[in-house]
């Protein structure tokens, strides 16, 4: 009597290739990704460029990134994906995923440009369309000096790479409401949401915090938590704090570090990177 295979066998024998943008930092997208791979573990892993150690672990797994011609730079220029901007789009067409079954980007970037065999199905869980070249492309002139005659041209020349990319994914997940309306915007594209992961089994309330907000206590000082970046507009945060004279603890690391510093004043805290239960306690 035949046996059918269940959908879990199916899975597990897909070859499946996952793409993400770069593995120099851990930020949600990386959790993200982290869930993909506990959800296709015979995954291999693709990334633009990563640390000078290109493997990751999930759930006692190591895999070995693959990385492109990128990866060859020194980490210091890594470091700043400002420098690599002219590169990005054709680093993403490097790979060859045409043994593969099945591929997902990853991507808040260039991944989502990846090259794949016809007949293949192309997922893209969109974290954000690439936010420096769209809806933050004032944000980013703004913050250069001078005319910005040669930036303006390359993000123009970027900005149509970005949109002839952004049509080679065979459907969209997007992380809100929010980024489906966007992808739909710049990419015209539709995308079915699927919010990224939470670990509610850890993330949890403490009663006495519930008895404090129903007994209308004033909260002891607000929070912000992710990259120290110029996107995440951390400065509009610590204005407000330090103009109302609010307490305000930062979590994170990022290259705008040094420069919200400056702007910081008494009220705000920086409180760098810090581990699960440390960040579990301040959310409560």
């Amino acid at each position: 009597m035949p046996i059918n295979p269940s959908s879990q066998q199916i899975q597990a024998k897909l070859k499946v290739a996952i793409v993400h943008d770069e593995l120099i930092r851990r930020g949600g997208a990386e959790v993200v990704l982290e869930e993909l791979l506990k959800i296709y573990p015979q995954a291999d892993v693709f990334a633009l460029y990563a640390g000078n150690v290109p493997k990751m672990t999930v759930d006692g797994k190591t895999y070995d990134i693959k990385t492109s011609s990128l990866q060859k730079m020194p980490l210091w220029f890594r470091m700043h994906p400002g420098r690599l901007l002219p590169f990005l789009p054709q680093a993403a067409e490097q790979f060859d995923l045409s043994s593969y079954d099945v591929v997902i980007s990853s991507a808040s970037g260039f991944a989502k440009g990846v090259v794949t065999r016809s007949g293949v199905p192309h997922i893209c869980y969109c974290h954000t369309p690439t936010r420096y070249l769209w809806d933050g492309y004032q944000n980013v002139l703004k913050n250069r000096k001078g005319n910005n005659i040669v930036l303006r041209l390359l993000f123009h020349y970027l900005r149509m790479v970005d949109f002839t990319a952004a049509q080679r994914p065979d459907a969209y997940i997007a992380n809100s409401k929010y980024t489906a309306s966007r992808i739909k915007t710049y990419y015209r594209k539709e995308s079915s949401v699927v919010y990224p992961p939470i670990d509610t089994d850890f993330y949890t309330p403490l009663r006495s915090a519930f008895a404090g907000a129903t007994g209308g206590a004033a909260p002891g000082f607000f929070l912000c938590v992710g990259r120290l970046t110029r996107e995440k507009r951390f400065d509009h945060a610590i204005q407000v704090a330090e103009k109302l004279g609010l307490k305000l603890k930062i979590v994170g690391v990022g290259r705008d570090e040094a420069r919200l510093k400056k702007i910081a004043g008494k009220h705000t805290e920086f409180l760098g990177a810090v581990s699960k239960e440390q960040l579990r306690d301040l959310y409560r």
